[in-house]
């Protein structure tokens, strides 16, 4: 991974607005857990592309992570005042992707899982149900409708 990691940093100096080598890099940085790395290369491609789907859903990811994380919010991000914050943050870049592309299972799977940590079990319900509309083989998915 380092070693793509380094080949794509090297591309993206020669190339510095390609999305395509941004959102790979992105998500190599979000594998290692470099959050920040990653939030930073993801608002750059929205503001190249702000309709860029997959940017939307793995900057919810970014997000997401942090909220599962035993970090520290205040050890990455000054500027963000706490968890709640970022629970907003990840629905709002769900919701755009999926504003983007109604059919996206995994970001219908990360919505239902906010709102399930958020004790907002309809609403919970309601994203679990669309993805299972869109792939019925998520037995994972099941299990958290028949857990609610």
């Amino acid at each position: 991974m380092e070693t793509r990691i380094e080949e794509l940093e090297k591309r993206l100096e020669a190339e510095p607005e390609n999305v395509d080598v941004m959102v790979e890099l992105a998500s190599l940085y979000g594998e290692r857990n470099e959050i920040r790395k990653a939030v930073d290369l993801l608002e750059q491609i929205l503001g190249i592309d702000p309709e860029n789907t997959t940017a939307h859903y793995n900057l919810g990811v970014c997000y997401f992570k942090v909220l599962k994380s035993d970090l520290e919010v205040s050890e990455i991000w000054e500027d963000k005042a706490d968890d709640e914050e970022f629970f907003e943050l990840a629905i709002v870049a769900f919701q755009r992707a999926l504003e983007l592309d109604s059919e996206f299972v995994e970001a219908y799977n990360n919505l239902g899982t906010l709102y399930a940590l958020r004790g907002w079990n309809e609403e919970a319900k309601e994203q679990w149900k669309r993805s299972l509309e869109l792939n019925s083989n998520q037995p994972e998915i099941r299990e958290n409708l028949a857990n609610l």
